[in-house]
């Protein structure tokens, strides 16, 4: 994992971590793979991680965290309810 943003998501609604809690940033890394794939972590834990594509977008871009937010959002969660 190379490269790392982070990014307050005041504005978008991030769905809580399996962990129980409800992050406020969300770090994406380079997952060592290609330009086309990243990971997404939160400040709660750090121990869930989400592949995502990044449609060859800078990992330092807003795109690329929309991207990010998505998927974290979009992944099936055990125990935690909505």
């Amino acid at each position: 994992m190379n490269k790392k943003k982070e990014s307050k998501l005041e504005d978008e609604k991030i769905k809580p971590c399996p962990c129980g809690k409800t992050p406020i940033e969300l770090y994406v890394v380079d997952s060592g793979q290609d330009v086309r794939w990243a990971q997404a972590y939160a400040n709660c834990c750090g121990e869930w991680i989400i592949d995502f594509g990044t449609k060859s977008s800078p990992l330092d871009s807003e795109e690329c965290m929309e991207y990010a937010l998505k998927a974290w959002n979009d992944a099936p969660r055990g125990l935690v309810q909505d």
